[in-house]
């Protein structure tokens, strides 16, 4: 297969391989069970000190906010058609081979454009040069530090699609156990 030399056709089919490869994991979040007791926060502070190339005041890549007294784990989800790496200016930020966005801090100037188009405030400005943080799903480990400081298990490793099928089963078995109904369909389709 001969590559095109016209940047668009690159770039589509660029987005095709994205789309019609391999799934990628990511950290899910179950805010139903986040405490706000900190432990993600402390243990990805630890997993990104030192890391060649982080921005010099590291710092954790992710945050707890706390609204009406319901707290939320806030930190990169790793969006299939990202914004982040659209918008960036310097290329800094890309899809990696292990299915996170990652950042190269060298080449990120700090203009903040990541920061204004994440949906999810996920991205922050670090240091005196502003270089935008964000969390890379700790690919240098096999389970992000995060999700094994996570007591509660509101942090998860995995697929967004098998595990929004796992709270879809979980939500209809617990309906099914208040209303006295059997869970039908909880293994699969009926024929008819």
């Amino acid at each position: 297969m001969t590559r095109s030399k016209n940047p668009r056709m690159a770039m589509i089919s660029g987005m095709v391989r994205d789309l019609t490869g391999p799934a990628h994991d990511c950290v899910l979040i179950r805010a139903d069970l986040c405490d706000g007791c900190g432990d993600c926060v402390t243990a990805c502070e630890r997993a990104v000190a030192g890391n060649e190339g982080e921005p010099d005041s590291g710092g954790a890549r992710i945050r707890i906010v706390n609204r009406q007294d319901a707290f939320l784990p806030v930190l990169c989800h790793n969006c299939e058609e990202a914004p982040c790496v659209a918008a960036c200016m310097t290329g800094c930020r890309r899809r990696g081979c292990s299915g996170f966005i990652e950042t190269d801090y060298a080449r990120c100037m700090g203009c903040g454009m990541c920061i204004m188009v994440c949906p999810f405030g996920a991205i922050a400005p670090v240091g005196d040069d502003h270089k935008a943080r964000k969390c890379d799903g700790c690919t240098g480990m096999d389970t992000p530090a995060c999700v094994i400081a996570c007591r509660p298990g509101a942090l998860v490793k995995g697929q967004v699609l098998l595990f929004s099928e796992h709270v879809r089963r979980r939500s209809a078995a617990g309906i099914a156990s208040a209303t006295g109904e059997p869970a039908s369909g909880a293994k699969g389709r009926a024929r008819g």
